[in-house]
């Protein structure tokens, strides 16, 4: 729906999310359904939020990379179809 709450992975600028996320016929506005942001590159200098969020940025060679690493500093099985969406998004990045 488009009141549900989001993380945004692998970018944060405006013009790279789905249609869906900036719509302006959506209930609540992206800066208000964003909770987190987990990338490997530079935040986007148009990024705004409404409220204070999770935010991982590392200069790693993909974001696939920091997700893993939370499975792993959280002790979390990382399911076998998880892992493999990773590993192509690293492959792929």
């Amino acid at each position: 729906s488009d009141t549900s709450d989001i993380v945004l992975v692998d970018h944060t600028e405006e013009k790279q999310m789905v249609p869906s996320l900036t719509s302006p016929k959506a209930t609540k506005h992206i800066s208000q359904r964003v909770v987190g942001v987990i990338d490997h590159h530079a935040l986007a200098s148009s990024f705004q939020t409404t409220k204070p969020i999770f935010i991982d940025l590392r200069p790693w060679g993909s974001m696939s990379t920091i997700v893993g690493v939370h499975f792993l500093s959280q002790r979390k099985f990382l399911p076998k179809n998880l892992a493999t969406l990773l590993l192509h998004a690293i492959l792929s990045d």
